[in-house]
């Protein structure tokens, strides 16, 4: 999770991963920008989506769509495997829609996953795959469907519409481990800078910040994110029927 996350956003779409244009560079860059299809990934999808979430945040032409998300659409993504079922449509690494990509990163995923199944079943046994491919998976894909539910949902501001989740205990897992990057909000602000500078400008508008701005751009603590997560599906709910009516 914590590579699909680092490679397809810091090295695909953002290129901050390996800098520089000789040619040990461009070949890593190569290696880092096609890793994630080992775990079914579509990078030239996601850069492609990733694109317009930047340039048109918050807006119908931002692909990432996660400004509103209603928990019926939420609570399907976290059904066993929803990542590879069509009826799934709360995703940003892949799309439904099968393209050359697509089913590189599938054939490429299949043979990673088929190498490993026999490794582990001729070594560690059947229980064993069980957790690292099929709960390992689902649980990865769940915890991304939790940081993009909370990262923009509901932010109005179409330039400052995020949220820093923060060095809390669910900020470090949903965010995918450190390099995962849980302050989103800093990354919108300046999306040039790597991770490390990121969290350091983190730090710095946290500073700077009144208290009211705190409550509306920072998630300080877990339970902090856990009441934000209930109040923001039921916000959802109460728009949708408001909207219905």
């Amino acid at each position: 999770y914590s590579i699909s996350n680092f490679c397809l956003h810091e090295g695909g779409a953002h290129k901050r991963i390996i800098l520089g244009d000789g040619i040990i560079e461009k070949v890593l860059s190569k290696i880092f920008f096609n890793l994630p299809r080992v775990f079914f990934a579509d990078p030239v999808f996601y850069v492609s989506t990733h694109s317009s979430h930047h340039n048109h945040l918050g807006t119908s032409k931002d692909k990432a769509f996660t400004h509103f998300v209603l928990p019926k659409r939420f609570l399907l993504s976290l059904i066993p495997l929803a990542s590879a079922l069509p009826f799934c449509d709360y995703k940003i690494h892949a799309s439904n829609k099968m393209s050359a990509s697509k089913l590189t990163s599938d054939i490429i995923g299949f043979i990673f996953i088929t190498i490993h199944i026999f490794i582990m079943i001729d070594y560690m046994g059947v229980t064993s795959l069980i957790i690292f491919h099929l709960f390992s998976y689902w649980v990865a894909f769940s915890l991304d469907r939790l940081r993009e539910t909370t990262e923009h949902n509901l932010m109005i501001n179409k330039k400052y519409g995020s949220r820093n989740i923060g060095h809390n205990l669910i900020g470090f897992i949903i965010g995918g481990g450190f390099l995962g990057q849980p302050f989103h909000l800093s990354h919108h602000l300046s999306p040039s800078l790597p991770w490390y500078f990121q969290v350091h400008l983190a730090y710095k508008i946290k500073g700077l910040l009144s208290d009211e701005q705190r409550n509306y751009f920072l998630i300080e603590s877990s339970f902090e994110y856990l009441k934000q997560l209930r109040q923001i599906f039921k916000k959802n709910v109460s728009l949708a029927n408001s909207i219905n009516s």
